[in-house]
């Protein structure tokens, strides 16, 4: 995790960071979270941006905490958690240790588990089954390398002289082809099978895909009749702690 990157952004993320909340046209990530909650459960967002999830999980769980590695971030998500009375900001680093093992009974991490190193990745992925009560639940949403494929495609056929919105991470893609850069910036795509199996390796079982899907326009390339292809998409899986 980049957290200069994400401090230098955190003051221009409306206009600079994609937001999979807004441009979700199905509500599926909504949905997802909808189906785990409760009013007498605890969920913790972890990697919460600027809060842009704070005010749906205000409503729906009881008890909300949220943390990022970015203290830029923080700063702005505890400005939102301000107006709603159930919601705590942090850093990482407060939820470490015993006390909190256990102590939630969803964990949200939308479209934060992309570090390009697999043992950082999985690493997140086990902290975050550390965090979850028995049998929690984890609301995951990651990029697709299958959409990236497909998107490209998209921008060749339409827009052939238009460069690629992505690019390969050097070395970093030589071990893991999913490593691929936006904006000069590696981030982990991921295939959906992939994706289910390292749940399992961290001790999860896993629920089936879904796709989250998103408008043309969040794409490099806004084909000239959208609505004859599929859109592009994330990869989103609830998963119990096993």
């Amino acid at each position: 995790m980049d957290v200069a990157y994400w401090d230098t952004m955190s003051e221009a993320f409306d206009e600079e960071i994609f937001n999979s909340l807004k441009q979700d046209v199905r509500g599926v990530i909504r949905g997802a979270i909808e189906s785990v909650s409760s009013q007498r459960k605890a969920v913790m967002d972890l990697g919460c941006g600027v809060g842009r999830y704070l005010p749906l999980l205000s409503t729906l769980f009881g008890k909300v905490h949220a943390a990022d590695w970015s203290p830029g971030c923080v700063r702005r998500a505890a400005a939102v958690a301000q107006r709603l009375p159930n919601v705590d900001v942090a850093l990482p680093r407060s939820y470490r240790g015993p006390a909190w093992s256990g102590r939630f009974g969803v964990v949200t991490a939308i479209n934060v588990v992309f570090d390009p190193l697999a043992r950082r990745r999985d690493a997140l992925l086990k902290e975050i089954r550390r965090l979850l009560a028995r049998r929690g639940s984890l609301v995951l949403a990651v990029p697709s390398l299958e959409a990236v494929v497909y998107a490209d495609a998209v921008r060749r056929t339409y827009a052939p002289r238009r460069p690629s919105l992505y690019g390969f991470a050097g070395s970093a893609s030589k071990n893991d082809p999913g490593i691929l850069t936006l904006e000069g910036i590696p981030y982990k795509h991921w295939v959906g099978e992939e994706l289910l199996l390292s749940l399992r390796g961290a001790g999860f079982k896993p629920g089936p895909l879904v796709r989250v899907d998103y408008r043309w326009e969040t794409e490099v390339i806004a084909p000239p009749r959208p609505r004859e292809l599929a859109p592009p998409w994330d990869w989103l899986v609830v998963a119990r702690r096993a």
